[in-house]
């Protein structure tokens, strides 16, 4: 090429073809967000509803007595609450058919003391059949005295996890800040009780104060849950229970053993594309009113 020729641009210059932005600059493609935050994808709201940091609540009470099964004569307690009574209090407080509650851990925060006292209780049971005959009952007449030893100047703190059921919809998580709402308010369907309904109890939001107690024993058989079957009957669960440095922790496999309850018949609401749940005597009712 003669010197005195105009050479092309871009070899006057001797530089590189333009290059893409992003190669250019050196910067990597876009990728997805969750990958490189390494945040793992949602998973569905019931595989992922264990994961949630289990809910709290205070429970004391003057009195309390939780009934060991295999002392009939006379009632005595056993020296924490049972997984069934912390599941009594938690739906006092909070309950849906969606969900049931998963009782994880109990820790007591004041010395067990034990004393005894003597009570009027009357000597049979009143069952359907005589109510529906209208037999007549005096429990005046059926009347005497026993011993029961109890429980005095009681609290604890319950921790519970919330498990959908099959037909539930929504997230675990809206159950869970509408429990924490209502302690916070102090509202209840019906005043929790501490094993017997004679003994109130009564519930806060726990504070950073509370403490486990030093005490490690262990608790013997203990009461889980009555499991009902299709027909109503309910047959009693136990476990070896024990309890360590005032933490009682209830084994979650017991859960797997519990008859699952049956899903309520579910409908459409007319004016809802959403399912909602409608008993059928419900709607029985409407077509009654209907009709007349």
């Amino acid at each position: 090429m003669d010197n005195n020729e105009p050479a092309d641009a871009d070899e006057s210059v001797n530089s590189p073809k333009p290059a893409d932005a992003g190669e250019s600059a050196n910067i990597p493609k876009p990728t997805d967000t969750r990958e490189s935050a390494n945040i793992p994808k949602p998973a569905n709201v019931r595989e992922s509803g264990n994961k949630y940091k289990p809910v709290e609540v205070k429970v004391w009470g003057d009195f309390a007595c939780f009934t060991r099964p295999d002392m009939k004569a006379e009632r005595v307690s056993y020296p924490v609450m049972t997984p069934s009574a912390a599941r009594g209090v938690l739906e006092a407080i909070f309950w849906k058919p969606e969900f049931q509650w998963k009782v994880q851990e109990i820790v007591v925060l004041k010395e067990i003391k034990h004393f005894s006292i003597l009570r009027n209780e009357v000597n049979s049971k009143l069952v359907e059949s005589s109510a529906r005959a209208g037999t007549d009952y005096y429990a005046d007449e059926d009347r005497s005295q026993r011993h029961s030893l109890v429980l005095r100047d009681v609290s604890y703190i319950i921790r519970a996890d919330v498990s959908l059921k099959p037909h539930a919809i929504d997230s675990p998580a809206k159950y869970r800040d509408q429990f924490r709402r209502r302690v916070h308010r102090g509202q209840c369907h019906h005043a929790p009780y501490l094993g017997c309904r004679e003994f109130s109890g009564f519930f806060a939001e726990p504070s950073e104060e509370d403490r486990p107690i030093e005490y490690s024993s262990d608790l013997g058989l203990m009461l889980f849950d009555l499991d009902y079957d299709k027909n109503g009957a309910g047959k009693p669960l136990f476990f070896r229970g024990r309890i360590e440095q005032g933490i009682f922790k209830v084994p979650q496999n017991m859960y797997d053993k519990l008859t699952p309850a049956p899903a309520p018949k579910m409908t459409k609401k007319p004016d809802d594309p959403q399912m909602e749940l409608f008993p059928s005597s419900t709607e029985e009712k409407k077509e009654r009113r209907k009709k007349k």
